[in-house]
């Protein structure tokens, strides 16, 4: 069994797949345009892109530090454990 990353949303990624994961700002005002509004809500996404040109979304933070610890423990747990089923913290605040 490989390792296996289960997003925020219960999708499963196979860590074999991935090519990267960083963190992106997300700003979405729930409208669809191309400038975000006043009322824009701001938060972070931890992103994978895989080997077949996908990109999931890991986890939605409201915090950049949120994220950061999110990455930091995905990372610590990629690199102790050999097989497994990691799950995405949920975020703390309201997204």
């Amino acid at each position: 069994m490989a390792k296996t990353i289960i997003t925020q949303d219960g999708s499963a990624v196979n860590y074999d797949n991935i090519l990267a994961v960083y963190i992106e700002e997300n700003t979405y005002d729930g409208m669809e345009s191309e400038m975000p509004s006043e009322e824009a809500v701001a938060s972070y996404l931890l992103s994978a892109d895989t080997v077949t040109d996908v990109t999931y979304v890991l986890g939605e933070y409201k915090t950049a530090e949120e994220t950061e610890k999110a990455k930091s423990e995905l990372i610590a747990w990629l690199q102790r454990e050999a097989f497994g089923v990691y799950s995405m913290a949920e975020n703390k605040g309201e997204v």
